[in-house]
């Protein structure tokens, strides 16, 4: 991003799984976040600076070891 230009960038909503089964686990993550937003300012040509507010999420995590 060009130094001195702004930029904001939104999700409505956000949803992520992940089941992880590495050495013997069986576990599922999922996780939801409503209206997530980016802002970002150029500082130099090459560099910009980055902040990311989550206005709502949700995280559950299910532990199926031993089923």
């Amino acid at each position: 991003m060009d130094a001195g230009h702004f930029q904001i960038e939104m999700d409505l909503l956000t949803y992520e799984r992940d089941h992880d089964t590495a050495g013997g686990a069986n576990t599922q993550t999922e996780s939801w976040g409503i209206a997530p937003i980016n802002l970002k300012v150029g500082l130099r040509n090459r560099t910009d600076l980055q902040v990311v507010l989550a206005t709502y999420g949700s995280v559950r995590t299910l532990d199926r070891v031993g089923r």
